[in-house]
């Protein structure tokens, strides 16, 4: 293309406004040219060179220089095009702020979403950072401080919701603590200002003393002792050596260790009625044991026995308690069950079901919970349930008189038939949540069969196990599942007309809960739920 033709885009004339080489006129001559450099050569060469190169030599020369500088001052137009473009396209984008939805919110509404998006502010020294486990975003460690950068807005809304900088978990050092880490807490104290406090403290795995202990962290924290809602402890530190005594804790409910015992400590908290500990202590103390209602500790001891009794003895408002048997330990029974008329909530963990009396067996044949409400057992070492123990929690459910309502079996091993008397036992389940074990799968068409209303025969004649039943949960670890029985069994007990509900003895499945732990979900296969999901029914079925 001849240089003549190429137009500026804006007034249309020739870029270079003199033209001393006309490029296409000189390519007829390229061959000849050729032809002399190859053939032409030697001392004399020079005497016969074509007249006037030297001229044109010179003619290149000042026509590439005009080109270089105007190669030059479009490069410099190109980039102030380029700078006036992204300077229009900031402008825009602030421009196009004032129709962001964000806006159209409420101040309100936007705390409630801050408090919900903010979960802990992980606090930590720069020298004990862990490079593994730090998060590469702010967002996840400091979600309170994130948000308040964003904006001015948002930093007032953050500013001024004071539960977001109310949750501390706070990682201390084996050193001493740098100033910035003191600042730190100390700016997230001050604009809670009265709200109440969670505190996770997490002690140093390297500080196995008193000595190693920064005081001046524990004297910011316990200065708002008076605000503490939960604390939590996770380190080797004894807890009194952390709190001095008498410390008082008015607002105090929960209190999480996985430390010392020392519970003394917490004597003057008179709303504390959460506890979760690692074992029972050797022994009752001054710690007020009447005021727990939620209780969750490990087994550990062989004289479980003895310390649950005097503990549950002091807890009399006991309503939710949470037993974890983490190793092989021999128990013996109560001489006379003792009843517990407050509990509604009983949470077994177990590690075995050998001969031995295990912890489970030591609940069932020692106590009495006639207002127990939520019974779950799951297994730590997927152990058998020896079918021995189906007796034993026949004559714990004949004795308590309860009406369990939420029932979950969780890892065990159990056989199907002894699965199906359990539940037979438990008329009275709304909620019932089972995730089956890879070698021992209770979750068969068998069982889908069974929880199934029959439509077949006369409403009158119509037997269904479980017929309270309203929300069903299970997960499935395995790679043989009957899809078709699962669904029809769903489908089966959607019964939205409650005339009809009423006629059969059986209530509607309002909710249902299917996770696949080693396959995937079929979505064609599943359709009908999908459809039963659109008329009322919650239907969530998940895969890896």
């Amino acid at each position: 293309m001849s240089i003549d033709r190429i137009l500026c885009s804006q007034c249309r004339n020739p870029i270079l406004k003199t033209q001393r080489v006309n490029i296409d006129s000189l390519e007829p001559f390229s061959s000849e040219l050729y032809t002399k450099l190859r053939s032409e050569y030697g001392p004399t060469v020079f005497e016969y060179n074509p007249p006037g190169i030297q001229d044109r030599l010179l003619v290149f020369d000042n026509e590439l220089e005009d080109y270089e500088q105007e190669i030059v001052c479009l490069e410099n137009q190109l980039l102030y095009i380029r700078e006036q473009y992204k300077r229009l396209m900031d402008h825009r984008m602030k421009l196009s702020s004032f129709f962001s939805p964000c806006r159209k919110l409420p101040n309100e509404t936007l705390q409630s979403i801050f408090d919900y998006t903010c979960d802990w502010n992980f606090i930590q020294d720069s020298c004990s950072l862990d490079l593994e486990t730090t998060p590469s975003s702010p967002i996840p460690s400091l979600p309170a401080l994130s948000i308040s950068a964003v904006c001015s807005r948002w930093r007032s809304v953050a500013t001024s919701t004071t539960s977001l900088w109310s949750r501390l978990k706070l990682k201390v050092p084996a050193q001493r603590a740098s100033r910035a880490f003191c600042g730190a807490i100390e700016l997230y104290l001050q604009r809670s200002q009265d709200c109440p406090l969670d505190i996770h403290f997490i002690g140093s795995p390297n500080s196995h003393n008193d000595s190693q202990i920064d005081g001046a962290i524990l004297s910011i924290l316990i200065q708002h002792s008076f605000r503490w809602r939960s604390f939590c402890y996770d380190g080797e530190w004894i807890l009194n050596v952390l709190i001095p005594a008498g410390v008082e804790f008015n607002t105090l409910e929960t209190v999480t260790t996985n430390g010392g015992l020392e519970l003394e400590v917490f004597e003057k908290a008179p709303k504390l009625w959460d506890l979760c500990i690692p074992r029972l202590p050797p022994k009752p103390s001054c710690f007020p044991w009447h005021q727990i209602t939620h209780l969750d500790f490990r087994v550990q001891d062989s004289d479980i026995d003895l310390e649950l009794d005097d503990v549950m003895h002091s807890s009399l408002n006991l309503a939710t308690l949470k037993l974890c048997q983490d190793r092989r330990c021999h128990i013996t029974r109560l001489s006379q069950p003792r009843s517990f008329d407050k509990l509604t909530s009983l949470t077994v963990g177990v590690c075995h079901f050998w001969d031995d009396m295990g912890l489970f067996e030591y609940i069932l044949s020692s106590f009495t919970f006639p207002s127990l409400l939520e019974l779950h057992v799951y297994s730590s070492t997927s152990r058998h349930f020896q079918p021995a123990l189906l007796e034993e929690f026949r004559t714990f459910i004949s004795r308590s008189s309860s009406k369990i309502t939420k029932f979950s079996l969780q890892n065990v091993r159990i056989h199907r038939s002894v699965l199906q008397s359990i539940l037979h036992l438990l008329p009275s389940i709304e909620d019932l949540t089972i995730r089956n074990h890879a070698y021992s799968n209770v979750l068969t068409s068998e069982f889908f069969s069974w929880l199934q209303v029959q439509s077949d025969i006369p409403v009158t004649q119509i037997q269904t196990p479980i017929p309270r039943l309203c929300r069903l949960s299970l997960e499935f670890e395995g790679t043989s599942f009957d899809d078709a029985a699962f669904i029809n069994t769903v489908s089966s007990r959607w019964i939205p007309d409650p005339i009809y509900a009423a006629e059969v003895g059986v209530d509607c499945l309002r909710s249902v809960v299917l996770k696949f732990l080693s396959c995937d979900v079929d979505e064609e296969v599943y359709a009908p739920l999908w459809n039963l999901d659109r008329m009322g029914l919650m239907a969530v079925v998940t895969g890896i």
